[in-house]
């Protein structure tokens, strides 16, 4: 009798503590979502890194928080996508001005000018790189969703 009456002690007990794990799921979901709607993104994804690793037991939860992650996820790729956009446009006017200096001038100045071009044009493609990679990412995100 005393192992039965144990038994289901233990059981009530575990019972329990699934409970508070799927409500602790469903509060940091909740606040992840929050996060979302005040488009804070990155700890949006913070959170919903957080619900993967400390929940595993709590499933639906979890397939809620995958499409939170992918929309949040590409929301914070587009918000740096229109970033890069802006410093790559901006690194190309200057490239675009030092190439006419360089073209204009030549002489004492001509391979500290150079250099600068040199420079610039490694900024403006290093920008380009990173704003494609951005592309790609919301590219793949849609795809996922779709597939």
């Amino acid at each position: 009798m005393k192992k039965i009456i144990c038994f289901a002690l233990a059981l009530a007990l575990f019972s329990a503590c699934a409970d508070n794990g799927k409500e602790e799921a469903r509060r940091i979901l909740t606040e992840a979502q929050g996060q979302y709607d005040k488009g804070n993104y990155k700890e949006s994804l913070r959170l919903v890194d957080s619900l993967r690793r400390s929940h595993p037991e709590a499933v639906e939860e979890r397939r809620q928080a995958l499409t939170l992650y992918q929309d949040a996820s590409e929301k914070l790729a587009q918000s740096e996508i229109a970033r890069l956009d802006m410093q790559l446009q901006t690194a190309q006017c200057r490239l675009d001005s030092m190439a006419a200096v360089v073209d204009s001038h030549s002489g004492s100045n001509g391979d500290a000018a150079l250099d600068k071009l040199a420079r610039l044009r490694q900024q403006r493609d290093s920008l380009q790189v990173a704003f494609d990679t951005q592309c790609a990412m919301v590219r793949l995100i849609r795809e996922k969703r779709k597939g």
